[in-house]
């Protein structure tokens, strides 16, 4: 379908107007701006063209600032999600440091066994070695502490510190005493103290370190 547009015709004032007629420079223009407001009013009934391009500026505005604040939110939870995986790694790091059951054993047993083993590979003489004390510390996590009595030069005492210093999980040592033996044995040091660690059994933290079941 064909729209066909009204010839355009000046207002009478103008085409009559003394100073405009016969001068086509100014008459042209003016056909051309009261053509422009009629094709406007055209459009505007058949597609609403005007009103989407000036009632849409509020709307694009608005629609930006939403962006915006969406981006900005977007960034504060990447930089959570950053500080969380970074503690997450932090405290996967830190697993050898601890106790678990379900990788180094019955602690009783075991701990005995490592005591013993780092005793003989150090040339020192195990006196005592008690029973692991379980205290609960949280929901999470249990210390354990042992006594353990010694003796042997000082070389072979290093060496035993050292050793069990630096295996898992990590000790803490307390009530630490060293004497020597002034009245048998020249060079024989003896050596009593309190070791202690930490134990982690909780099952969430386990599937954390990928110890028990598949995370």
């Amino acid at each position: 379908m064909k729209i066909k547009f009204p010839k355009i015709k000046l207002p009478k004032a103008l085409s009559e107007n003394k100073f405009l007629k016969g001068k086509k420079n100014f008459v042209v223009p003016i056909a051309c701006l009261v053509g422009l407001v009629i094709v406007l009013f055209i459009l505007e009934e058949a597609f609403g063209v005007l009103s989407i391009t000036f009632h849409g500026q509020g709307t694009i505005k608005k629609t930006t600032n939403e962006i915006v604040t969406l981006q900005k939110q977007l960034q504060r939870e990447q930089v959570s999600y950053k500080e969380i995986l970074d503690k997450e790694a932090k405290l996967i790091g830190q697993k050898q440091q601890y106790w678990i059951t379900k990788r180094d054993g019955d602690i009783n047993q075991s701990f005995q066994e490592k005591i013993s083993s780092a005793a003989k590979n150090a040339k020192v003489d195990l006196s005592t070695a008690g029973s692991v004390q379980v205290s609960k510390v949280s929901d999470d996590l249990s210390m354990g502490e042992v006594e353990i009595s010694c003796s042997g030069d000082m070389e072979g005492i290093t060496r035993f510190l050292y050793a069990m210093t630096y295996s898992t999980p990590k000790m803490y040592w307390e009530r630490f005493s060293l004497r020597p033996d002034n009245y048998n044995n020249k060079g024989v040091i003896y050596m009593t103290c309190d070791v202690k660690f930490m134990i982690i059994s909780n099952d969430n933290i386990l599937q954390l370190f990928g110890i028990g079941a598949n995370r």
